[in-house]
């Protein structure tokens, strides 16, 4: 009896990416968002690779670079703006977009060079974050970030990203109002994690327009004051009863 060929290919497959982890390196992921008071801002992805001859680029493998300048193309091309350099070793690919609502950065938090390689063998990273809005009654606008960062290694082959570091800062200038997990330092929130590791991304900011809060209490006291005012000279103005 004729053995199936489908645990062959799958040992195939798994040398090929093993072999193409190891040629790969290390990795190492940052991102920044910053959310306006109006809902837009901006949100940078930076990924660099080990060179495996160090400040030599082109010793990365192709599958690498091929995914990574093609994403570049991509940003640049619906207006974001790209770079890269070397850097101590590293190869870097920095893709930048400014967005004009919430709905535009959720978008950009969704996507990343891992839709140009068929097999997402060069990106080691399972991120899920997504970007959402409310807005209350008073004119106050929440913003949540939420979602996973993961540097997890399903196959556990990937011994040589056993250096690899992902951080995620969000910055909200009308102030942090709740998280869960990472390090919050002023209008901000970072998490960091290494090979292997994950964390949830849960972060809730109000941002109100500058001031509202105390023109709409003022406003409020006005009408209220103008009120009472009317009240007053109408009960005196009013004719006293007789017994």
């Amino acid at each position: 009896m004729r053995a199936s060929p489908r645990p062959l290919l799958a040992a195939m497959l798994a040398c090929i990416l093993a072999c193409i982890l190891a040629l790969s390196g290390c990795m190492r992921v940052q991102r920044t968002l910053q959310i306006n008071r109006d809902g837009s801002g901006a949100y940078t992805l930076t990924i660099g690779f080990r060179e495996p001859t160090p400040g030599n680029a082109a010793s990365l493998n192709d599958i690498i670079t091929r995914a990574m300048n093609a994403f570049a193309v991509s940003i640049e091309e619906t207006g974001g703006a790209s770079r890269s350099f070397d850097d101590q070793g590293y190869a870097y690919w920095t893709f930048t977009r400014a967005f004009s609502s919430t709905k535009e950065g959720d978008a950009a938090l969704q996507d990343d060079p891992r839709r140009f390689d068929a097999n997402a063998t060069p990106i080691l990273f399972h991120d899920s974050l997504r970007l959402t809005s409310a807005s209350s009654p008073f004119g106050v606008t929440t913003f949540h970030v939420t979602g996973t960062l993961s540097l997890v290694d399903p196959s556990g082959n990937a011994q040589d990203w056993r250096d690899a570091t992902e951080s995620l800062t969000i910055t909200m200038p009308g102030g942090i109002s709740d998280h869960h997990g990472g390090i919050h330092d002023g209008d901000s929130i970072t998490y960091t994690i290494g090979y292997n590791q994950s964390a949830t991304v849960d972060v809730t900011g109000g941002a109100p327009a500058p001031s509202s809060a105390p023109l709409a209490l003022a406003a409020l006291l006005g009408a209220l004051a103008f009120i009472l005012a009317a009240l007053g000279i109408r009960l005196l103005r009013a004719p006293a009863r007789t017994a």
